[in-house]
């Protein structure tokens, strides 16, 4: 079925900016302090007039700025000028001229054209500003009121003017915080009545519509977005066309959370002149500036707490897709718009927005998936980056031409070619060091160049002895299990096949017999297994690219290819691709032992194993020691085995049968005692495979536990000895030991003492044992997402691994992880032995880019834990294997581990 014609989306289905508000200008708690200012008469006058629905508007849900941002990042791209569209639930929802006259009640016909003889002779009238306003340049709408509040004025058509004058310039059409009476409204106030007819819905609205408009989605996913107009109107005209947003209200200690900004304001910049009368009833500019002071604490105190939309449930609203929604609002009753033209001459016409009109009338159920396109937040980082690189080149060209007119003005440059000159004079210096940096760089590598060549000669004899001493054990282990001396083959005739098969004359067959042939029988067999393993030993290539075959990882050798035709044979206990102890480290003159094992092979398999070349099937095992030394990534990267806190891909059923059990005996009561001390019950392990609430610490620190057992039982070596996974209480011990020690001076900060409830999980077990270098923990962010993160102690970095990077943006992680990259330095010193910190640099947070986003909140506790066991195993290369698609079974592999290796087997 073809999708209709649709617009398109503004930002990506769910990836919509998460910012924090909508800073409007328009503040409703003006309304109120305009009416305080009145007379009752006049209060009952101002609500029968247009402006009485406008007015009213204040005791509805206070504007949420929250709410105001989640609304313009889910706009439809039209391309109507006067006209804007927001998706919620999945519904398109109109917002035109049509809509901002229903939800305040103004007059919205079209704009009178201006008088000729006006345009001819503009200053024929006097300007009615100063009979208003006397010598006054400008007067702020807090100002006005105050004027009004002190009955400067006591002419009662002068005072609703200023009322007036104060409500469309605050409320209307406010365009900054300090709003001020507007001068070309004070001209359409001559007349009263033609001022109160004015189409005000249409001037309002189109500067509400005009600076949404202006607006990219670069501009519109900042976290903060100004907005000029009476954008209340907006959330408004959404709780008409979606009315089940008003069913649940929270409490706001202002009107809007913008209303913060540009509240304070030096009324004294108001007055331009000195003090002079005003006509009509105001007495005198002295008497403006005693009001102005009498009430400048007043304005902060008068505002009540107000209820308002909460945005919470506006999102889960939205995320549902069920609640009923008014694409077009309906018309109140009371209010008729007939023969009300609400066209705009300057409109263009889009026809996605014609057809989805007509669907709406059709009665057509819109569904979410089918507004497609958008920007993704990768996109929208690409092109914040390409702006800012634009505008890095504009700068560097206005310093260019500013620098030629400088110059031109005093007469030192007059052509291209001698700014040319200038700049090549300048910059001579700067090239001529960097020529001899590069020289005495070029210098350096060709003495590296030398010393690595006499490095490959050492290395190259330093193997070829090492591979003479592999032949002569392999030549001895064969000569053994043939009860034949090594000097015997040396030593006798025709070599050593004949000594082999002289070894063999004169054996009885099973009648007793001396079988004459039974010698030239078994020689053919012998004389080919032994035959092909001395010659291939004996003609081993000790080429250099022989040499470079033989990888060294971690300090364990790997078998060179030679050992290939015994790969099946259990000559290798282990495979033939590495070879490694796994509980215990192994010296470098150990190496042969370690290629040709104690147990001695029978004839068939020495046979076998020679005409038979194939790979063992045996799982290779990962290097060990990828911490401590550089490995190549491919190796991290490549199909091997998993790590040991999952399982093989063949296995994944078994465990998933595994779990079914655990299920089954987990319905019941039961306590899992943890290695530790703490426990945990039956309901709490399997949270961690339902996940259906945020994971609490407990149960976090229980997985921390997990993997620290299980990684100090896999890895004994000293080469992990410097890896520690602490619980969620070593960061939340250390961010509340940051008041004080931000407090001191940076040079007492080396000074500062760390308490026990820190310390504890750092001080190494013995003096002589290292100080930790890799630490593992988790962090709770907001209370609600879980973050894992990598301490590198020797590097001075931390690491984190977030599987969801939209829920909070990297500068905010950065801030709230910044208190324990300020005190590790100083706590990392003062752990006995460990001398890897330098004092007072701090440690550098850095978010890892490209793990695989999980948006589920629920999951950030479990995801999180996964990550940490991936990276310690395998970097950051593991962590991308850690995906929404294979989360459950991880999860449920994880949690029948975690029983196993606490609680018994299953």
């Amino acid at each position: 079925m073809d999708l209709p014609l649709l617009p398109a989306r503004m930002f990506a289905a769910g990836e919509e900016p998460s910012g924090e508000r909508v800073n409007s200008y328009h503040k409703a708690k003006t309304i109120n302090h305009i009416l305080a200012a009145l007379e009752e008469d006049e209060k009952e006058y101002l609500r029968r007039s247009p402006f009485g629905k406008l007015i009213a508007t204040a005791e509805r849900p206070a504007l949420s700025g929250t709410f105001g941002h989640f609304c313009i990042t889910r706009l439809l791209k039209v391309t109507k000028r006067h006209e804007i569209w927001v998706l919620f639930a999945g519904r398109p929802i109109r917002i035109s001229l049509r809509e901002f006259a229903i939800v305040t009640g103004l007059p919205c016909g079209k704009l009178p054209k201006k008088s000729k003889n006006k345009k001819r002779n503009p200053v024929r009238e006097k300007p009615y500003w100063p009979d208003l306003f006397g010598n006054l340049k400008a007067c702020s709408v807090d100002l006005a009121t105050k004027m009004l509040k002190k009955k400067t004025i006591v002419d009662k058509t002068a005072r609703l003017k200023y009322a007036c004058l104060a409500i469309t310039g605050a409320v209307l059409c406010p365009t900054n915080h300090r709003s001020k009476i507007i001068l070309e409204h004070a001209e359409l106030i001559r007349d009263f009545d033609e001022f109160l007819a004015y189409p005000w819905a249409r001037v309002g609205f189109e500067l509400l519509i005009s600076s949404i408009k202006t607006k990219d989605e670069v501009a519109l996913a900042q976290s903060t977005v100004a907005v000029k107009g009476f954008f209340h109107a907006i959330q408004l005209i959404m709780v008409e066309a979606v009315p089940s947003l008003t069913e649940v209200v929270q409490l706001n200690d202002s009107s809007s959370s913008s209303e913060s900004e540009g509240e304070e304001e030096d009324l004294d910049m108001d007055v331009r002149s000195e003090p002079q009368e005003i006509s009509g009833n105001a007495s005198d500019s002295a008497t403006l500036n005693g009001c102005e002071k009498a009430n400048a604490k007043q304005s902060s105190t008068q505002d009540n707490p107000k209820l308002g939309l909460s945005p919470s449930h506006a999102r889960e609203l939205d995320e549902e897709s069920q609640a009923s929604v008014f694409s077009i609002i309906p018309i109140p009753d009371g209010l008729s718009l007939e023969g009300v033209d609400f066209s705009w001459s300057d409109d263009e016409d889009d026809p996605s927005v014609d057809n989805m009109v007509r669907l709406i009338e059709e009665g057509f159920q819109f569904q979410k998936d089918m507004f497609k396109g958008g920007l993704t937040q990768s996109e929208l980082e690409k092109i914040r980056i390409e702006r800012k690189e634009i505008a890095k080149k504009k700068d560097k060209k206005k310093a260019v031409v500013n620098a030629s007119k400088t110059a031109n003005d005093r007469g030192v440059m007059s052509s291209p070619v001698t700014i040319a000159e200038h700049v090549t004079a300048c910059l001579e210096k700067d090239i001529s060091a960097l020529a001899n940096k590069v020289e005495e760089i070029g210098n350096r590598v060709n003495g590296l160049r030398q010393d690595f060549s006499g490095l490959s000669e050492a290395i190259r004899s330093t193997l070829d002895a090492k591979l003479q001493a592999m032949s002569e054990k392999m030549i001895s282990s064969i000569m053994s299990f043939l009860d034949k001396p090594l000097s015997d083959v040396a030593h006798g005739q025709g070599g050593p096949t004949t000594a082999i098969s002289n070894s063999f004359q004169g054996l009885p067959d099973d009648q007793g017999r001396a079988d004459t042939n039974a010698p030239a029988r078994r020689q053919t067999t012998e004389d080919a297994a032994i035959g092909a393993a001395i010659n291939m030993v004996n003609n081993l290539d000790v080429s250099p690219h022989t040499h470079s075959s033989l990888n060294v990882c971690a300090g364990r050798p790997f078998l060179t290819p030679f050992a290939a035709p015994f790969a099946n044979s259990e000559i290798f206990p282990r495979s033939t691709d590495v070879v490694m102890n796994e509980h215990s480290p192994q010296n470098e003159d150990d190496s042969g032992d370690e290629a040709i094992g104690d147990e001695i092979p029978d004839e068939s398999t020495l046979a076998g194993a020679v005409r038979s070349r194939r790979r063992s099937k045996r799982a290779r095992t990962e290097p060990q020691g990828y911490k401590s030394y550089q490995v190549d990534p491919k190796w991290i990267n490549c199909t091997i085995s998993p790590h040991i806190f999952s399982c093989p891909p063949e296995k994944v059923c078994p465990f998933l049968q595994k779990f079914d059990r655990l299920e089954e005996l987990l319905k019941s009561p039961r306590v899992i005692v943890l290695g530790n001390g703490s426990s945990i019950n039956n309901k709490e392990l399997l949270e961690v495979v339902s996940r259906t609430k945020h994971m609490s610490s407990k149960m976090m620190d229980a997985l921390l536990f997990y993997a620290r057992a299980v990684f100090s039982r896999q890895f004994k070596d000293e080469a992990y000895s410097g890896t520690e996974f602490l619980e969620t209480t070593f960061a939340n011990q250390l961010m509340k030991q940051f008041s004080r020690f931000s407090k001191l001076a940076h040079k007492d900060k080396h000074r500062f003492v760390f308490g026990d409830t820190v310390m504890v999980f750092l001080e190494p077990v013995t003096t002589e044992s290292p100080g930790p270098e890799h630490i593992y923990c988790a962090y709770n962010l907001d209370k609600e997402h879980w973050l894992g993160i990598y301490i590198d102690i020797v590097g001075g970095s931390i690491h984190v691994l977030d599987c969801n990077t939209s829920h909070r943006s990297d500068s905010f992680v950065k801030k709230a992880l910044m208190p324990i990259a300020q005190m590790l330095p100083y706590l990392v010193k003062q752990v006995l032995s460990n001398k890897h910190c330098i004092d007072g640099k701090c440690f550098i947070v850095h978010r890892s880019k490209g793990i695989p986003t999980n948006p589920n909140i629920s999951d950030s506790g479990v995801t999180a834990a996964l990550l940490i066991m991936a990276h310690a195993i395998g970097g950051f290369d593991r962590c991308k294997n850690i995906n929404p698609v294979n989360l459950d079974s991880e999860s449920k592999i994880l949690a029948v581990r975690m029983f196993e290796e606490f609680d018994s087997p299953l």
